[in-house]
């Protein structure tokens, strides 16, 4: 379901965000600037599967109980002063939604097929 991926998607963006704001220590720059790329990269991805799942008839409601719930679920607890576990959270979401998006795209291939 687009609503779940997008979900996914956004507590990505914000997790990623948050790392962002607090990098610290001698790889700074660089750090703070990939973190930059990445959330705008999902931010964007965010947008575009929710637009997409409403040209495909899915209510997205950002607010609602059922999205906050997918989001604290799809967030993981993280000390964020400690850089590396921020990287390392962050690449076992961004796997975890590569994994799910190619499970949502199989899944939608194999529906039309049938």
């Amino acid at each position: 379901m687009l609503t779940d991926l997008a979900c996914k998607l956004r507590a990505s963006a914000l997790f990623t965000q948050t790392g962002h704001w607090n990098v610290q220590g001698m790889t700074f720059p660089s750090d703070h600037a990939l973190l930059d790329k990445i959330y705008t990269t999902l931010n964007e991805a965010v947008d575009s599967m929710a637009e997409r799942a409403m040209g495909m008839g899915e209510s997205i409601d950002g607010l609602s109980p059922y999205t906050q719930a997918q989001f604290l679920a799809a967030t993981p607890e993280c000390d964020f002063t400690d850089d590396n576990a921020v990287f390392a959270a962050i690449l076992d979401m961004l796997v975890e939604l590569l994994v799910d998006l190619s499970t949502e795209n199989f899944n939608s291939v194999r529906t039309i097929g049938t």
